[in-house]
């Protein structure tokens, strides 16, 4: 009975961080909404994904298998990653402001 709940628990963690880990890439711009049918960016949502993420790595520390481990912090290592490399494209393709004289 215990190891049924342990498996369920821990599919129920993978399900979990699946879901988020979908809907940073889909934020990221680099998956397309099912809902909308688009493919767009929104890094204000990528980014408060990645912090959900990163809060459930803290309060899971010391209680995940180290399989569970690896996908958690090899997902959040590559959202972030993806993250900087979408904010610096955004960066570079805002027009500059006209400087004063």
């Amino acid at each position: 009975m215990a190891n049924e709940k342990m498996d369920k628990n821990q599919m129920l963690f993978a399900g979990l961080l699946q879901s988020l880990v979908a809907s940073g890439w889909i934020y990221l711009g680099k998956r397309q909404n099912t809902a909308t049918a688009k493919v767009e960016v929104n890094l204000d949502e990528a980014s408060f994904t990645i912090d959900m993420i990163e809060m459930l790595k803290e309060k899971t520390r010391g209680n995940l298998t180290d399989a569970e481990t690896q996908v958690l912090e090899r997902s959040l290592s590559e959202l972030k990653m993806n993250f900087v490399e979408e904010k610096l494209k955004t960066e570079k393709n805002k027009p500059e402001s006209p400087s004063e004289t």
